[in-house]
């Protein structure tokens, strides 16, 4: 009988330990996808707390916060750097002829030029609802209007598709090309430009150069 029993009991035994082996198993492993659940979570809270959710650059607030060291960065080595807000013109009307997803469809595909028309130095964000702010640091000031202008054409001539729709849209440009003691004088500066170049046809570049 003790002969019998024995590796019963042995037996019994192993499948006791195995069975508590494979539930600690399973239990490290969904505690390990809930972590890298909360990892992926952490990061995308981390992300759109400074980038805009729809066209991926970055919100106006991590804008100040970066453009304003990079600024302070040129100031102290007296380098040119230029503050660039580009709008969107007769936005309203694209919403309210085609649609908001039309809207978010030219937002996107402009926020995705003006990001490839950047260098990895300059900052890019979307600022408003139809507005876009760059800030090019070190760059060569005698170039800005041609660049400028390039990029203005770039985007006249290109267009958004949504559901076999092209769609196309013009901007308007306003640039500080000098260095403010800070980045608040300087996108002023550069939305007054932008103001100018809305009030006299939109479609065009006005740059400030004096100061």
């Amino acid at each position: 009988i003790v002969a019998f029993f024995c590796p019963l009991l042995a037996l019994v035994a192993s499948l006791m330990v195995w069975n508590q082996f494979a539930k600690a198993v399973m239990l490290r492993r969904q505690l390990s996808r809930s972590n890298q659940a909360l990892v992926a979570q952490q990061r995308e809270l981390a992300f759109l707390a400074d980038h805009d959710t729809l066209t991926g650059l970055f919100n106006r607030r991590e804008f100040m916060r970066q453009a304003q060291q990079a600024l302070n960065r040129a100031v102290r080595a007296g380098v040119p750097t230029h503050c660039v807000m580009v709008d969107l013109d007769y936005f309203k009307k694209v919403n309210d002829g085609f649609g908001h997803d039309a809207g978010d469809s030219v937002l996107v595909h402009l926020g995705g030029i003006l990001r490839a028309r950047s260098r990895r130095a300059d900052i890019v964000a979307r600022v408003g609802g139809e507005e876009f702010c760059v800030l090019f640091e070190d760059a060569d000031p005698t170039r800005l209007p041609d660049m400028l202008e390039v990029l203005r054409a770039a985007i006249a001539e290109s267009s958004a598709e949504l559901d076999g729709h092209r769609l196309t849209a013009t901007v308007s440009i306003g640039a500080c090309a000098t260095i403010e003691d800070t980045l608040d004088k300087m996108v002023s500066r550069a939305d007054e430009m932008l103001y100018r170049a809305n009030q006299s046809g939109r479609n065009r570049i006005v740059i400030d150069e004096t100061g």
